[in-house]
Protein backbone atom coordinates (compact mmCIF):
# COMPACT_ATOMS: atom_id res chain seq x y z
CA UNK A 1 0.00 0.00 0.00
CA UNK A 2 2.83 2.42 0.76
CA UNK A 3 4.22 2.15 -2.78
CA UNK A 4 0.78 2.77 -4.25
CA UNK A 5 0.41 5.93 -2.13
CA UNK A 6 3.86 7.15 -3.15
CA UNK A 7 2.99 6.56 -6.81
CA UNK A 8 -0.12 8.71 -6.46
CA UNK A 9 1.89 11.52 -4.83
CA UNK A 10 4.59 11.36 -7.53
CA UNK A 11 1.93 11.26 -10.23
CA UNK A 12 0.18 14.32 -8.81
CA UNK A 13 3.50 16.14 -8.52
CA UNK A 14 4.27 15.49 -12.20
CA UNK A 15 0.82 16.72 -13.20
CA UNK A 16 0.82 19.83 -11.02
CA UNK A 17 4.39 21.09 -11.41
CA UNK A 18 4.88 22.83 -14.78
CA UNK A 19 7.67 21.61 -16.99
CA UNK A 20 10.69 23.83 -17.42
CA UNK A 21 9.99 26.45 -20.05
CA UNK A 22 11.76 25.70 -23.29
CA UNK A 23 12.57 28.11 -26.09
CA UNK A 24 9.65 30.32 -27.06
CA UNK A 25 8.12 29.42 -30.41
CA UNK A 26 5.65 32.32 -30.41
CA UNK A 27 6.79 35.90 -30.92
CA UNK A 28 4.59 38.50 -29.21
CA UNK A 29 3.39 41.34 -31.43
CA UNK A 30 0.69 42.26 -33.92
CA UNK A 31 -0.59 39.69 -36.39
CA UNK A 32 -2.99 39.92 -39.34
CA UNK A 33 -5.58 37.14 -39.27
CA UNK A 34 -7.87 35.84 -41.99
CA UNK A 35 -10.37 33.04 -41.79
CA UNK A 36 -13.79 31.75 -42.68
CA UNK A 37 -16.83 31.66 -40.44
CA UNK A 38 -19.94 29.95 -41.76
CA UNK A 39 -18.48 30.30 -45.28
CA UNK A 40 -17.80 34.06 -45.01
CA UNK A 41 -14.25 35.41 -45.16
CA UNK A 42 -13.12 37.74 -42.35
CA UNK A 43 -9.95 39.62 -41.43
CA UNK A 44 -8.89 40.71 -37.95
CA UNK A 45 -5.94 42.23 -36.16
CA UNK A 46 -4.48 40.14 -33.32
CA UNK A 47 -2.19 41.48 -30.61
CA UNK A 48 -0.27 38.89 -28.58
CA UNK A 49 1.50 39.76 -25.32
CA UNK A 50 3.50 37.52 -22.98
CA UNK A 51 2.13 37.08 -19.48
CA UNK A 52 4.62 34.93 -17.57
CA UNK A 53 4.49 31.48 -19.17
CA UNK A 54 1.19 32.25 -20.92
CA UNK A 55 0.00 34.70 -23.58
CA UNK A 56 -2.77 37.29 -23.65
CA UNK A 57 -4.49 37.65 -27.02
CA UNK A 58 -6.79 40.45 -28.21
CA UNK A 59 -8.59 40.43 -31.57
CA UNK A 60 -10.00 43.61 -33.14
CA UNK A 61 -11.47 44.62 -36.49
CA UNK A 62 -8.38 46.74 -37.17
CA UNK A 63 -5.29 47.71 -35.20
CA UNK A 64 -6.25 50.23 -32.53
CA UNK A 65 -10.02 49.55 -32.62
CA UNK A 66 -11.88 48.20 -29.58
CA UNK A 67 -11.28 44.51 -29.04
CA UNK A 68 -13.84 42.04 -30.27
CA UNK A 69 -12.50 39.10 -28.27
CA UNK A 70 -9.85 38.39 -25.65
CA UNK A 71 -8.04 35.18 -24.92
CA UNK A 72 -5.55 33.49 -22.64
CA UNK A 73 -3.17 31.07 -24.33
CA UNK A 74 -1.15 28.16 -22.98
CA UNK A 75 1.85 27.14 -25.12
CA UNK A 76 2.98 23.54 -25.55
CA UNK A 77 5.92 23.21 -27.91
CA UNK A 78 4.76 24.50 -31.27
CA UNK A 79 1.09 24.59 -30.22
CA UNK A 80 -1.01 27.20 -28.47
CA UNK A 81 -4.34 26.40 -26.78
CA UNK A 82 -6.53 29.47 -26.20
CA UNK A 83 -9.66 30.12 -24.14
CA UNK A 84 -11.62 33.01 -25.69
CA UNK A 85 -14.29 35.40 -24.36
CA UNK A 86 -16.15 38.19 -26.12
CA UNK A 87 -17.43 41.40 -24.52
CA UNK A 88 -21.00 40.07 -24.63
CA UNK A 89 -20.02 36.98 -22.61
CA UNK A 90 -19.68 34.55 -25.51
CA UNK A 91 -16.99 31.90 -25.15
CA UNK A 92 -14.87 29.82 -27.47
CA UNK A 93 -11.65 27.86 -27.80
CA UNK A 94 -8.87 27.86 -30.37
CA UNK A 95 -5.87 25.69 -31.13
CA UNK A 96 -2.95 27.07 -33.14
CA UNK A 97 0.09 25.41 -34.66
CA UNK A 98 3.01 27.83 -34.40
CA UNK A 99 5.66 28.30 -37.08
CA UNK A 100 7.95 31.35 -37.24
CA UNK A 101 5.77 34.38 -37.99
CA UNK A 102 2.61 32.32 -38.48
CA UNK A 103 -0.25 30.72 -36.55
CA UNK A 104 -2.48 28.12 -38.23
CA UNK A 105 -5.59 27.67 -36.16
CA UNK A 106 -8.91 26.00 -35.70
CA UNK A 107 -11.55 27.45 -33.40
CA UNK A 108 -15.15 27.18 -32.30
CA UNK A 109 -17.60 29.42 -30.50
CA UNK A 110 -19.63 26.47 -29.26
CA UNK A 111 -22.13 26.35 -32.13
CA UNK A 112 -20.91 22.92 -33.23
CA UNK A 113 -18.84 24.20 -36.17
CA UNK A 114 -15.04 24.18 -36.32
CA UNK A 115 -13.64 27.13 -38.28
CA UNK A 116 -10.12 27.87 -39.56
CA UNK A 117 -7.89 30.91 -39.22
CA UNK A 118 -4.38 31.89 -40.33
CA UNK A 119 -2.51 34.70 -38.57
CA UNK A 120 0.76 36.12 -39.86
CA UNK A 121 3.19 38.62 -38.43
CA UNK A 122 4.14 41.51 -40.67
CA UNK A 123 1.95 40.66 -43.66
CA UNK A 124 -1.67 40.01 -44.51
CA UNK A 125 -2.82 36.41 -44.07
CA UNK A 126 -4.54 34.60 -46.91
CA UNK A 127 -7.59 32.42 -46.52
CA UNK A 128 -7.33 29.01 -48.13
Amino acid sequence: MKLYGLGVVVGLFVLLVPAQAGPRMLTPGTYSCAGKQEGHVYTLSLVIQERGNTYELAWSAAHGHPKLMAGLGVPDGNHLAVAIVSPNGGMGVAHYTITPGRLDGVWTNGNGAIETEVCTSGRVARVM
